[in-house]
C-alpha cells in the first residue's frame, strides 16, 4: 500500500512539473515567433499555451483531492 502510494505522489507530481513546463515552453515559444511567422502558426502555438494553462487548476486540484 505504501509503494503504490508513493507511485501515485511520483506521478502526480511529474504531471504538475510536466504542466508548468509546458506552459512555460509554449509561452517561450510564442513570443521568440511573434511577427516571425504566419498567423496559423502564432495561432497554434496561442492555442496549446492557453490549453497548457487551462489544465494547471485542474492538475493541482486532482493533486490535493488524492
Amino acid at each position: 500500500r505504501l509503494i503504490g502510494c508513493a507511485i501515485l505522489a511520483v506521478v502526480e507530481i511529474s504531471v504538475l512539473v510536466v504542466g508548468g513546463y509546458a506552459c512555460r515552453v509554449s509561452r517561450l515559444k510564442y513570443i521568440r515567433m511573434y511577427g516571425h511567422s504566419t498567423l496559423t502558426a502564432r495561432y497554434q502555438v496561442k492555442e496549446a499555451r492557453e490549453m497548457a494553462k487551462a489544465m494547471i487548476p485542474a492538475y493541482v486540484i486532482s493533486f490535493i483531492l488524492k
